[in-house]
């Protein structure tokens, strides 16, 4: 069955096919194509933080009529969780995510309360290290 652009993402349109019997739901559909299955594996990693999937997420769904729900709904939660990663390597002593997680709080509207109280913790084992490694300052 071939749908109207206009009718495939009214929830309207599909109530009455499913309750005339005519389909199942839109899920079932997409979950006899293989690349839902691929697509949803995107979205999970991105839901745990692993952003460098969203192109790829993005890319089948529109290769495949997909819609975005679910990457769209992933997407807050796996950038949240990708700055909480940068921020507990900064606060073990790797200084280098300091700035990658400044700019994911900027450009997401994330607070930089988590990094700022990370900061003087990462400074003082990454001082720790060199002294170790270094034995100086």
């Amino acid at each position: 069955m071939t749908v109207n652009q206009s009718k495939i993402n009214d929830p309207r349109f599909w109530k009455l096919w499913r309750d005339s019997g005519a389909v199942e739901t839109i899920e079932d559909a997409y979950k006899r194509n293989p690349e839902f299955e691929t697509y949803l594996g995107k979205v999970n990693l991105i839901r745990r933080g692993y952003m460098g999937y969203e192109t790829e997420a993005r890319q089948l769904a529109e290769q495949n009529g997909i819609p975005l729900k679910a990457l769209e709904e992933a997407l807050p939660i796996g950038r949240e969780k990708e700055y909480i990663r940068k921020v507990d390597s900064v606060r073990r002593g790797y200084m280098g995510y300091e700035t990658e997680a400044r700019q994911l709080a900027a450009q997401h509207g994330l607070s930089l309360k988590a990094l700022e109280e990370a900061l003087p913790i990462g400074r003082r084992k990454e001082t720790a290290r060199k002294k170790a490694v270094y034995g100086h300052n």
